[in-house]
């Protein structure tokens, strides 16, 4: 039927937003174990629904990668505590990604 399966359950991250601008995932809050490479805002869109942030990258090209494959958009989900957490997220990544952190 071309679904796959859906994650419903999310896992507690931290995170830290840096200024080139980079979204890096830790795996506690002594951010001293980083959760895989992070992921590159510049261009990225955000949506909120509730306490949910949708974020979208804009296609890269993958090296190495020919045909359909070649391009990658890396989508996140993330929940907050609050919609208000969640707005105040989406705010500090909207800036990030358009160069105004």
């Amino acid at each position: 039927n071309g679904k796959g399966p859906k994650a419903t359950v999310f896992e507690s991250r931290w995170c830290v937003l840096h200024a080139d601008p980079l979204l890096m995932f830790y795996e506690d809050e002594s951010l001293r174990v980083p959760k895989g490479q992070g992921v590159r805002l510049a261009g990225a869109t955000v949506q909120r629904e509730g306490d949910m942030l949708q974020v979208s990258t804009p296609a890269l090209d993958v090296a190495g990668v020919t045909g359909i494959h070649q391009r990658r958009v890396n989508i996140l989900m993330l929940q907050a505590e609050t919609p208000a957490a969640a707005d105040s997220w989406a705010q500090k990544i909207e800036e990030a990604a358009a160069g105004r952190s």
